[in-house]
């Protein structure tokens, strides 16, 4: 299922209610709304909160693009050194407050904040139950927004309505007040009553929508961020708790849900997912989308004389095409270090791990593939939990290039392993039942108790690649240890192994994580210059 979003450009639409050039001439522009009342119906409210959801499908790629360079499981990969600078320097810890992906990361943020003001400030409560459960779901956006932003950057500026130019200069806010805020927004979202609500494990045709699932799960995110356990706790039951949820491909479920699958197109909207921001897939309609093309491995370097067909595939030729398109560009490769923990936890031959990633000889007696180039920025593996796959593209523009799948914000596994967390102190035998749940299915034995280092290695495993990594590493203090080297040597594969560059970072003063300094990102240096109000985050002056 799917949604058809309409691009309604409501920042042309609202621009509206220009003055006369004189008292005697007063023609209204064809086509312009006015502002202060555009909002009038339910058609137009409900183009105003498509623009959120559009703003939340942009915001999410971005998120899981820059996140997976930051949080030590990924390469930044490309054709060669220097093929995306900028990502290279989030890759290694070498960006500065004025790197442009930074910039439109931060800002990116805001403008969703701000089309949910519109929608809070422009439709009253009780206008329409169109009008309400738009309100409710603005609430949830802004809450995400705004979880974002404090998580990662910690001390931001915070506006709960539209700004008159006399207000644009907002100074920095604690981020537990802003922890407070998103609390707010969310409990109000989740009383109203009118979040979409699933009406079955299978799904249905709302499924689009912003579920109030989503909106728990979130807030008790919100309060574990905020150090109050017990009431994140409370949220993850409730969602646990929803017969209308399940693992996909846990005990159960049809056989045909292979967990391989679990974040793939052809599994869009399943029994797991809380929430997803929607992609369609029609050629006639194509819209670029870089992140897709940046995932994939670096087909062109392979041989695919000896191509093996995936068997549940029928149509082999487009399947092939799929895998053989070069123009996939190669980023995001899996580190040495995550392949360990996968090993650490379940064993090379560990149905999960070989359901993630694949080595280069898997990839050669699975699919028949060889190495005929050298993958930059690769360290002999390669994703398999975002591989090509014909159903994931979208065959007008650029061909078979550019990924169509949602973006998943949050799926039950992780509710499952931040249960866990908020529970491991207080209440272990539920942690370990939550955190057993998650094992099971990936074939794992159970635990007869849980730390929360075992949450931690399981939750790195279950979740890799899904833009979650970063923001735990940072909350548990663990980030300093674990990229402090990172950048110091880069890797390439080749057919005859490993090689490791070690030359292109040659000051460790200038690569790697830096304690005191990167455990927030830095305020833009636009938003520096442009506001005499905010404070730049420490080490970044």
């Amino acid at each position: 299922m799917k949604l058809n979003y309409k691009s309604m450009l409501l920042a042309c639409l609202v621009m509206g209610g220009t003055t006369a050039c004189t008292d005697n001439l007063e023609i209204d522009q064809h086509g312009v709304q006015n502002y202060e009342t555009y909002y009038d119906t339910d058609e137009q409210i409900e183009a105003g909160i498509v623009e959120c959801y559009q703003q939340a499908l942009s915001m999410g790629l971005s998120s899981f693009s820059l996140k997976a360079l930051l949080d030590g499981d990924f390469w930044c990969g490309g054709g060669q050194r220097g093929d995306n600078g900028g990502y290279e320097s989030l890759n290694e810890y070498r960006f500065s407050a004025d790197l442009g992906a930074i910039q439109s990361w931060f800002s990116g943020y805001y403008t969703g904040i701000n089309r949910c003001n519109i929608i809070l400030d422009r439709v009253p409560e009780g206008k329409s139950s169109t009008g309400d459960r738009a309100r409710a779901e603005a609430k949830v956006f802004r809450g995400l927004f705004y979880f974002e932003l404090a998580s990662m950057w910690g001390d931001v500026p915070y506006f709960d309505h539209l700004l008159a130019p006399s207000e644009y200069a907002q100074p920095n806010v604690p981020r537990s007040e802003i922890y407070s805020y998103v609390q707010k927004d969310l409990s109000e979202a989740i009383s109203s009553g009118k979040l979409y609500e699933k009406k079955s494990i299978d799904g249905d045709a709302d499924q689009w929508r912003v579920s109030k699932a989503f909106a728990q799960a979130l807030l008790g995110k919100a309060y574990l961020w905020n150090g109050d356990a017990a009431s994140a706790g409370a949220q993850f039951d409730q969602v646990l708790s929803n017969p209308n949820y399940a693992l996909y491909g846990g005990p159960g479920r049809p056989d045909t849900e292979r967990y391989e699958n679990v974040i793939q197109n052809r599994a869009k909207n399943n029994c797991e997912s809380l929430f997803e921001s929607q992609q369609g897939n029609d050629a006639s309609n194509f819209i670029f989308n870089l992140t897709g093309c940046m995932l994939r491995w670096r087909a062109s370097y392979f041989d695919f004389s000896g191509f093996i067909a995936d068997p549940f595939w029928a149509d082999v030729d487009h399947i092939q095409l799929s895998y053989q398109s070069g123009q996939d560009y190669g980023f995001y490769n899996p580190t040495g270090t995550l392949y360990e923990d996968f090993v650490k936890l379940e064993g090379k031959d560990g149905k999960r791990l070989c359901q993630t990633m694949k080595t280069s000889a898997q990839i050669e007696q699975e699919l028949g593939l060889k190495i005929s180039g050298i993958f930059y920025g690769v360290e002999d593996l390669f994703m398999w939990k975002w591989r090509a796959g014909y159903d994931t593209q979208n065959w007008g523009g650029y061909g078979p290039m550019a990924y169509t799948n949602n973006y998943r914000w949050m799926r039950l596994a992780e509710v499952y392993l931040l249960g866990a967390e908020a529970y491991v102190t207080s209440n272990n035998a539920k942690a370990t039942e939550y955190l057993n749940c998650v094992r099971r299915r990936a074939g794992e034995p159970d635990l007869a108790s849980c730390t929360l280092a075992d949450i931690q290695i399981e939750k790195r495993c279950e979740l890799c690649g899904e833009g979650v990594r970063y923001q735990d590493i940072q909350r548990w203090g663990i980030a300093a240890d674990l990229l402090a080297k990172q950048g110091e040597k880069i890797p390439s594969t080749t057919k005859d192994g490993v090689i490791w560059d070690t030359k292109s970072n040659n000051d460790p003063s200038k690569y790697g994580y830096k304690k005191g300094k990167h455990e927030f990102l830095p305020i833009p240096f636009k938003e520096i210059q442009m506001n005499d109000n905010i404070q730049q985050n420490p080490g970044w002056d």
